[in-house]
Formats: structure tokens, sequence, C-alpha cells
């Protein structure tokens, strides 16, 4: 049995993400309700709790001595904050479970961020009418399961990312982050930009209703299988990788199994023939497993290792040319 693979570039059109960060930079924090400022610093001893509040204000910290803010809502007691969130230089940030905030959340030079569920109440859904924007955190930043209306931008963050099931109404910009980004199961009804961000980005499973943009990201670098609707560009430029499976006359056999993968992670599997997504310049490792009495022969390359159960080849995208079998 022989095994050839391809790759064909699609074709996309062009599309320049022009004035957004502009926007997004520009963010306001403009009071809402008139309330007094909350001051909170009192840890997850002294949460706020079931309430309606204005402005929330985390005061600065230390390196040494981070301040800590904790918000705690549920599915029968709602946290309301009509204001927005603000969070100072060596400060903490923890919300969970049932929070509406009807402004934005802004942090810059922050410990770290975390807007998630409760893992005592994970029903209750956390909502954020206005934009975030986390600048230059020192740890974690953590989005999972937010309704964001507005728009998204995490900049210079060193610690690590992890964005999970967002429903996001604007854009969402990741710029010049050190740590690495998990990206899973996000819906972005604007644009995606993904630039120059150092510690790799590992995503999956994303529906971006506007243009993906990428450029200068550094490995590991994998958005996984993903719903496009506009045009993905740069380095987010999708490749068609197609496995297929011949016999020793070159006629197509089908049925066996192969797999994708990437820094050590399988990404997707199918049946021959198969059709995977790649990235530019990104290295896959193609994986063919035999199947009763037929075995891997060779690959249609040349290159490539066969092993007793099957065997492994490299690809790296783009492909400038078809790879025809033997």
């Amino acid at each position: 049995m022989h095994l050839s693979y391809d790759a064909m570039v699609r074709k996309i059109g062009s599309y320049i993400l022009a004035g957004v960060l502009v926007i997004i930079m520009g963010l306001p924090l403009v009071p809402i309700s008139g309330a007094a400022s909350t001051v909170c610093n009192g840890g997850f001893a002294s949460p706020l709790t079931t309430g309606t509040y204005g402005d929330v204000v985390v005061p600065e910290g230390t390196a040494s001595a981070p301040t800590i803010c904790a918000i705690f809502g549920s599915t029968s007691g709602v946290v309301r904050i009509n204001g927005n969130i603000l969070v100072g230089q060596d400060a903490e940030l923890h919300v969970f479970g049932g929070v509406i905030i009807a402004g934005n959340v802004q942090s810059t030079d922050a410990a770290h961020v975390v807007i998630e569920p409760s893992s005592h109440d994970p029903g209750g859904m956390n909502v954020i009418k206005g934009n975030v924007q986390i600048t230059e955190s020192a740890m974690q930043t953590t989005l999972i399961s937010v309704t964001v209306g507005g728009n998204v931008l995490l900049k210079g963050n060193v610690g690590p990312i992890t964005l999970a099931s967002n429903l996001m109404g604007g854009n969402l910009q990741v710029y010049n982050s050190q740590g690495v980004m998990n990206m899973t199961s996000n819906t972005v009804d604007g644009n995606v930009t993904l630039d120059t961000n150092q510690g790799g980005i590992l995503g999956n499973t994303n529906v971006v209703l506007g243009n993906l943009v990428c450029d200068g990201n550094l490995s590991p670098f994998s958005l996984g299988i993903n719903d496009i609707v506009g045009n993905a560009e740069g380095q987010c430029s999708e490749t068609s990788i197609n496995v297929s499976t011949v016999n020793s006359t070159d006629n197509p056999i089908v049925g066996y199994y192969v797999t994708i993968w990437q820094n050590n992670a399988q990404l997707q599997s199918c049946f021959s023939p198969c059709t995977f997504p790649g990235y530019d310049g990104q290295t896959y490792q193609i994986s063919l497993a035999n199947y009763k009495s037929a075995s891997l022969d060779h690959w249609s390359d040349g290159a490539g290792s066969v092993y007793s159960w099957g065997g492994v080849s490299s690809v790296t995208v783009p492909v400038n040319d078809s790879i025809a079998s033997v």
C-alpha cells in the first residue's frame, strides 16, 4: 500500500482591519449608574455578593502583596454592576457565577484577571455589556463562558491566556502576549486579529463571523478546526492537506485510519481519503494505521517513516506542488 498527500492553498480575498485597534484602545470608562464607586479589595474572605453596585475599583497592590477582589454571583443571587470594573496595577480580579456588568472591564499591569463560572454553581452566567481591555497582566488572564457585548482587547500580557466558550459581540484582538494562549469554542461576531504573540496559540472549534487575520505568532501555533465565515489571512491562511491511500497499482483504496498531529497533540482523525486544514508556516505530522493484511509500504514523497503498525510523515504548509503517488 502506498500513501500520497497534497496540499492546495485556498485563494482568499484581501481585507485590512483598519482602525479597529484605535477604537478599542480609546475605550472610555464613563460611569453609567451615577452611584458611588465601590472599592473591592476584601479578597476571598470578603467578596462582593448578591446586590447592585455602581463602578467597582480594585486598588493597586504590590508585586509581593497583590490586592484581591472577588465577586461571587449565582443563578439565584445575581450581582449587578451598573458601571465599570477598573483593575489597578498588581491587583487581582476574580469574577465567578452570575455577574452582570453594564459597562466595561479594564485592567493595566494587573496581577491577573479571571472571569469564569463558579465550580459550585456552573449555571451562573457572566455578562459584560461593554468592552474588555486587559493589558500587561503579569500572570493569568482567563475568560470562560462570558458573554461580551463589545470588543475584547488583550495586549502585552505576560502569563497564559485562556479563552473558552465565550460569546463576543464585537472584535477580538490579541497582541504581543508572552504566555501561551488556549482559544477554544468561542464565537466572535466581528473580526479576530492575532498578532506577534510570543508564547504560541492553541485553538480549536471557534466560530468567527468576520475575518481572521494572523501575523508574527511564534510556535506552537495551531488553530485546529474552526468555522471562519469571512477570510482567513496571513499566518491564518488555510490550506487543505489531502491524504489518500492507494494500492501497489496506484488504484485508490479507502477506509484507512489517518490522524493529524502537531506538538504532540492530535488535532483530527478520519478514514481515508481525508482532508485536514493547515496553516501557513506550520508543520504537521500525518499518521496512518495498517488494517488487516494491508500495510504501509512507503510514502509517496519518499520521506516519512514506516513501522510495523503503519507510519508517520511530516508536511510543512504551504506545499507548493501536489505530491503524486508512486
